[in-house]
């Protein structure tokens, strides 16, 4: 038995607003396109035709939707096209000296990003991804609406609205409902559990396995969700402090003094042209991606060699193959690690087609779906609770420094829940005088409209305040400020509607479709308690 390897990359960025290209955000948004997006795109392509199912990729709905957005595109053509005049800039200020030729690979590499993005997919990689899936290539599930984690929100109701949000999104995105979803930082519990499976979802990624006895393996919970844990040994194989790992380790012209900047941040302003020798090495020298990309083919074949060792250890007498479940976020090959995509394409290439009629005996290259018949009998009974966070649980997003971002969110939660079962008193009320004879039911109607229209507005934007990414920007020190005016914008927006509501009047709510990212289409009607 050799084995299967699931490899699993959840993609995502915070939600975005159009019109500021300068933000937080939105350079997020162009370096992950340029840097993880595009050569994973470029990576499938070279395997079109001659491979199936090599990874899962799960997409969050608020970076499909920035993907979509006519602003995204074309702001990111046009901030590429400027990194490409800084990158031809500078390559002629050293022609002719020991860094040009770096320099000059930088250029090729923007120009083929640019033509991938304008001429290859069309500025269509929501669309790209669509493809391969439908080619069989990949498995492509969604990431659970804005990233909030589950199990702390307050109610079941709100738990099943950002879980069906996402699915119809999805369903109506990609014209299918997926067979499994992915949690924001595999965080469940018991209710996650019972809100996936009323929902039809039938599988999920878990850090911590149901049963104790066996951790690596695949198990069913009695609502019925099949959950893949998470394989802790294979994952960290790929973080900063394992010798196998290797960050791009680049010096910029501006920060050689300063080792730990460099490991990093890597700012816009220029191409990378130096490199440490190692992690907070004094001496600089010049980056070779010829060096780099067969140092990463050394790292594939070594985490290959360490990922089939671990599975020749979990084979048993009985029953369905082992499964490792190597799930990372998919801006760590390229955002992160520059050379990760190289790497993830040179693991893909070790690993056997699940379709080979001649097994080479390396483990197969599988994805969730393929295995759910073999491991759907495996119950465990109530999931653990846990999350892919600060020692298996949820205190990552619990610190002091955004708790009271929880407290804010979770008071409008139960508002919002309140408001949903008191107009659902109100419209079967209605529904009953409508069936008695007719009446002036227009105004009332038209009346109606527009509270839905404002309440699912409030429940847009406090589903926006639950996203985990302000707990972990605020917790990170990083881009705080930020984070702290886009929670607080959507908290203010959602409280002012609700407390209208309230006190009985309808608030007059225009989306600004130009501007704010949607969120697919919030289902309201789950907030209704059952």
């Amino acid at each position: 038995m050799s084995g299967n390897v699931c490899l699993i990359l959840h993609a995502h960025v915070p939600c975005l607003r159009a019109g500021d290209a300068k933000s937080p955000g939105g350079r997020w948004l162009y370096n992950a396109i340029a840097d993880s997006y595009l050569p994973l795109l470029r990576l499938l392509s070279d395997h079109a035709g001659q491979r199936t199912s090599l990874l899962t990729l799960a997409v969050s709905v608020t970076l499909a939707e920035a993907l979509d957005h006519v602003w995204f595109r074309d702001g990111f053509e046009a901030w590429l096209g400027a990194q490409i005049d800084r990158a031809e800039a500078r390559a002629d200020e050293l022609d002719g000296g020991p860094l040009h030729p770096t320099a000059a690979f930088y250029v090729r590499r923007l120009h083929a990003l640019r033509h991938d993005f304008v001429e290859l997919w069309k500025r269509d990689l929501v669309g790209a991804l669509s493809g391969f899936a439908e080619a069989g290539l990949i498995e492509l599930v969604p990431s659970v609406s804005s990233q909030p984690i589950l199990p702390l929100l307050a109610t079941d109701e709100m738990r099943r609205a950002h879980i069906a949000t996402t699915l119809g999104y999805f369903a109506q995105r990609f014209g299918r409902t997926p067979a499994g979803i992915w949690l924001p930082s595999c965080a469940l519990d018991a209710d996650v559990d019972r809100c996936l499976a009323e929902l039809g979802v039938a599988w999920a990624v878990a850090d911590a396995p149901g049963n104790a006895d066996a951790q690596w393996m695949p198990t069913t919970s009695d609502s019925g969700v099949v959950w893949f844990p998470r394989d802790a040994s294979a994952t960290s194989l790929l973080g900063p402090d394992d010798d196998l790992f290797a960050y791009r380790d680049i010096a910029l012209d501006a920060h050689l003094a300063d080792p730990d900047r460099l490991l990093r941040v890597v700012p816009d302003e220029q191409p990378a042209l130096l490199r440490t020798q190692g992690p907070f090495a004094a001496s600089p020298a010049v980056y070779q991606p010829g060096e780099a990309l067969a140092q990463s083919h050394t790292h594939a074949e070594a985490f290959l060699g360490r990922c089939t060792a671990e599975l020749a250890g979990r084979v048993t007498d009985t029953g369905p193959d082992a499964v490792a479940v190597c799930a990372y976020p998919a801006e760590l090959f390229g955002r992160v690690w520059f050379e990760g995509p190289a790497f993830l394409a040179a693991v893909i290439d070790g690993l056997d087609d699940s379709a080979n009629r001649t097994p080479t005996g390396r483990p197969l290259a599988r994805t969730p779906s393929s295995l759910l018949d073999a491991w759907s009998g495996a119950r465990s009974g109530t999931p653990t609770a846990s999350s892919w966070g600060d020692g298996g649980y949820f205190r990552a997003w619990t610190r002091p420094s955004s708790r009271w971002l929880h407290g804010a969110t979770r008071r409008l939660e139960r508002r919002l829940v309140d408001l949903a079962a008191r107009d659902a008193m109100e419209g079967n009320r209605r529904g009953r005088q409508d069936r008695r004879g007719p009446g002036g039911a227009g105004g009332a109607g038209a009346e109606t409209s527009a509270k839905h229209r404002a309440t699912t507005e409030a429940l847009r934007h406090l589903m926006l305040a639950q996203s985990s990414d302000w707990h972990w920007l605020i917790r990170t020190g990083r881009h705080v400020e930020y984070a702290l005016e886009c929670a607080e914008r959507h908290i203010g927006i959602s409280t002012q509607i609700v407390e209208q509501l309230e006190q009985g009047i309808t608030p007059a709510v225009k989306v600004d479709i130009d501007v704010d990212v949607q969120l697919g289409r919030p289902q309201l009607q789950l907030l209704a308690p059952r």
